[in-house]
């Protein structure tokens, strides 16, 4: 997984106020390994990356009789904001 574009209640507001948009990465990508990923693949001029990193959850799941505990895998979060006459189309998930 390259990215994924982050589609939630609060996103989708944030989207349409500020022309930002936010997509979940792999953690081993920086700023720059991001914009040129996303200049290549939307054909776009990004004007500002923030990055968060999101920390790594226990999960604990009941199967058979037995708990199984596991780890859900580490993601970054970007929110990248556009130039005003910029935007991406929202049919890519």
């Amino acid at each position: 997984m390259m990215f994924k574009k982050l589609i939630t209640e609060k996103t989708s507001i944030i989207q349409e106020n500020y022309n930002s948009y936010t997509f979940l990465i792999n953690p081993r990508y920086n700023k720059i390994e991001i914009k040129k990923i996303l200049n290549n693949f939307f054909s776009i001029q990004i004007k500002e990356i923030k990055i968060l990193t999101l920390k790594v959850k226990k999960k604990s799941v009941f199967k058979k009789r037995e708990w199984i505990s596991g780890y859900l895998p580490r993601l970054k979060k970007i929110i990248i904001k556009l130039h005003v006459d910029q935007k991406i189309d929202n049919t890519i998930k």
